[in-house]
């Protein structure tokens, strides 16, 4: 949990741009703001993006799940981004993503329902292939919700639903490093990272059983 101020930290990422050069930071504001009416005509960076991020940035992984190596080293995500107004964080956040996957092909939104009846913006992106999953959204009373995948979503909207479990330990650790209200505090649990891939690679015959399909040497 890194707790800073997101309109803040936008403006001094500006400033920078533009001791660098002034051309670069007009190029990026124009890059970011076309990006983001693509998909809303009406969207304006300074309200969509900046004047809507909050002090609030949080990062959870998941516990690996999966069958395979390459599965098991690539556990859900979710990202929590701190917001006074966070339908309307969603188009700037739109916009960042359409950047971020502008050489994959291009993002195209769809909409599904979650638990408790959450409304979940499923971004996909397009490529030979086929389109592939590329994040999951949703928002909450003060933060706009970004999952990896649906499987990592429903588990937020499942936590959501019944209560996270409170880790022994955690509330008096996070006080004694200050608490989680100011600066950056994080924490792990290796033994709940580490068992997933313990118990696969424990129970398989062979490596050549859980490496990922395909593979066409082990070493």
């Amino acid at each position: 949990r890194w707790r800073i101020d997101g309109p803040g930290g936008w403006k001094a990422f500006e400033a920078s741009l533009k001791r660098i050069s002034p051309q670069l930071s007009d190029l990026a504001r124009i890059t970011v703001e076309s990006a983001g009416q693509v998909f809303d005509p009406n969207f304006n960076l300074q309200r969509d993006l900046m004047g809507a991020l909050g002090n609030d940035f949080i990062s959870i992984t998941l516990a690996p799940t999966g069958t395979n190596l390459l599965q098991l080293s690539n556990p859900g995500r979710i990202q929590l981004i701190g917001s006074p107004n966070p339908s309307r964080l969603v188009g700037g956040w739109k916009a960042l993503e359409a950047l971020v996957h502008m050489q994959a092909g291009a993002l195209e939104f769809s909409q599904r329902t979650g638990a408790g009846d959450r409304k979940v913006i499923v971004a996909t992106v397009g490529g030979k292939g086929g389109s592939q999953n590329a994040f999951q959204m949703t928002t909450s009373s003060n933060h706009v919700v970004i999952a990896s995948d649906a499987a990592a979503m429903d588990a937020y909207l499942a936590a959501a639903t019944r209560g996270t479990p409170v880790v022994p330990g955690l509330v008096e650790a996070a006080s004694g490093a200050g608490g989680s209200q100011r600066g950056m505090f994080g924490f792990s649990q290796p033994q709940t990272e580490l068992r997933a891939t313990w118990e696969t690679l424990r129970a398989s015959e062979s490596l050549s059983k859980v490496m990922h399909p395909g593979t066409t040497s082990l070493e």
